[in-house]
């Protein structure tokens, strides 16, 4: 239809989509991933879709101590190999 030259358009509305007691609790705390934007439970911190994190930043990994004091030691013996060759 043509209104004022504006358009409407209908949308098809079926009455087995929409819940008689309006949106649940968690319906209202969704909230789009900014990166797929697939609606996730404001109390998510990543994305179940694409994983990304959903607030803050992503913790960070640090290696292990075992593989810090390994490195450092094997570093060590080759530099005293160095020197003494």
């Amino acid at each position: 239809m043509r209104d004022g030259g504006v358009f409407f358009f209908e949308a098809a509305v079926y009455d087995e989509d929409l819940d008689p007691e309006g949106p649940t609790g968690a319906d209202l705390r969704a909230m789009p991933c900014p990166s797929c934007r697939t609606f996730v439970d404001a109390d998510q911190d990543r994305c179940p879709k694409c994983g990304d994190w959903l607030v803050g930043d992503p913790p960070q990994r640090s290696s292990p101590l075992w593989v810090v004091v390994v490195t450092v030691g094997l570093m060590l013996l080759g530099l005293l190999g160095w020197i003494a060759g």
